[in-house]
C-alpha cells in the first residue's frame, strides 16, 4: 500500500493505516452520527475496516 500524505490517520487499529500515522487509500468518506454535527465527537471515519 502506498501512503497517502494528504490523509493523515492514528487508528492503528485499521487495515488502511500505514503505522506512521498515513493513510492508504486515495480518498475517504467521512460520516455524521447526529442530524447537525457539532464538534469532532460527531464525526467518524466510514471509510475504517478492522484489520481483523
Amino acid at each position: 500500500m502506498v501512503k497517502n500524505n494528504n490523509i493523515l490517520c492514528n487508528v492503528t487499529e485499521c487495515k488502511f493505516n500505514d503505522k506512521n500515522q498515513n493513510c492508504t487509500l486515495e480518498q475517504i468518506k467521512i460520516t455524521k452520527h447526529e442530524a447537525i454535527a457539532k464538534n469532532i465527537e460527531s464525526t467518524d471515519c466510514a471509510s475504517f475496516q478492522s484489520m481483523k
